[in-house]
Order: structure tokens, then sequence, then C-alpha cells
């Protein structure tokens, strides 16, 4: 698994969120599951911090 940087629009502006993911093998290639959504997170909170201090 691994979190992978997903791009909105949002009122017309460009947002970062993340997204945590998981590879899993097909009869068609590899594909990738979204497991859940992580929303916005600052570099602590990618790396496994505490939020906020």
């Amino acid at each position: 698994m691994y979190i992978r940087q997903c791009f909105r629009t949002v009122e017309g502006e460009r947002r970062a969120y993340w997204a945590l993911v998981e590879s899993v093998r097909t009869e068609r290639g590899p594909r990738q599951n979204v497991v859940a959504w992580l929303g916005a997170l600052d570099q602590a909170g990618r790396l496994g911090g505490i939020e906020g201090g």
C-alpha cells in the first residue's frame, strides 16, 4: 500500500488530496484500488506524525 496525491478543482482552484491505495494484480495487469480517502494532509500527516502539534 502507498499514498497517492490526487487533484481536484474546487471553485476554480486546484487542490491536492491524498488517498491510501493498494495494488492488485488482475488478468488484465496491475490495478490500483483506493482503500481510503485521507483528505488534505500536511507533511507531518503524510509521514504519520500528529497533526496540529
